[in-house]
C-alpha cells in the first residue's frame, strides 16, 4: 500500500469517528426527547381522566414515540455499520 493510499484509508477512518460521535449524539437526543414523551404519557395516564381529545393526543404521542424508536433502531444501524468501516480501516492503517 503506498502513501496516498495509506493517507485515505487514514481520512476514511477519520470521517467514520467523527459520523460515529454524531450518531450517538443523535441517539442522545432522541433518547431524551423519548422520555419526555414517555413522562407526558405517564402524567396524563396518573393525573387526568381522559376526554376523547386527550386519549388522541396520547394516541399521536404514542405514535411519536414509535417512529422516535424507529429512528434510533435506523441509527444504531448506521452507527454499527461505521463501527465496522473503523475496525476495517484500523486495519490498514
Amino acid at each position: 500500500m503506498n502513501k496516498t493510499d495509506s493517507d485515505k484509508l487514514a481520512a476514511i477512518h477519520r470521517s467514520a469517528e467523527i459520523n460515529k460521535l454524531e450518531i450517538e449524539n443523535m441517539i442522545d437526543i432522541f433518547e431524551k426527547k423519548m422520555s419526555i414523551v414517555e413522562n407526558k404519557l405517564i402524567e396524563y395516564e396518573c393525573r387526568y381522566e381522559l376526554t376523547e381529545r386527550q386519549e388522541d393526543m396520547m394516541y399521536k404521542l404514542q405514535e411519536q414515540l414509535n417512529e422516535m424508536q424507529d429512528s434510533i433502531d435506523s441509527i444504531e444501524e448506521v452507527r454499527n455499520a461505521l463501527e465496522d468501516l473503523i475496525s476495517a480501516t484500523v486495519s490498514f492503517v
